[in-house]
């Protein structure tokens, strides 16, 4: 069976994680108002990031800055869509 090395904490992976965030986002937009939608990007989005430390893609250090991201970025779009429909 051929193996392959996988390079931890690649700024491959950190692209696409960043590309998941920004997915987020937009499905945050296209479910504005409907939060059970909304909870489910965000848990697609968490369980992106599990998947990439339970593989050990990223360190835990990484995957810790990576998850205080989403969170940062999950809430200021929150935040902007509300103001948007005051």
């Amino acid at each position: 069976m051929p193996t392959f090395q996988i390079q931890q904490d690649n700024p491959a992976i950190f692209e696409d994680a960043n590309l998941q965030l920004s997915r987020m986002v937009e499905e945050l937009h296209k479910c504005h108002g409907n939060h059970p939608l909304q909870h489910g990007a965000r848990m697609h989005a968490t369980g992106y990031l599990a998947a990439l430390r339970m593989h050990k893609l990223v360190s835990d250090a990484a995957y810790n800055n990576l998850y205080g991201s989403l969170v940062i970025v999950h809430d200021a779009a929150l935040a902007k869509l509300a103001r948007a429909s005051d």
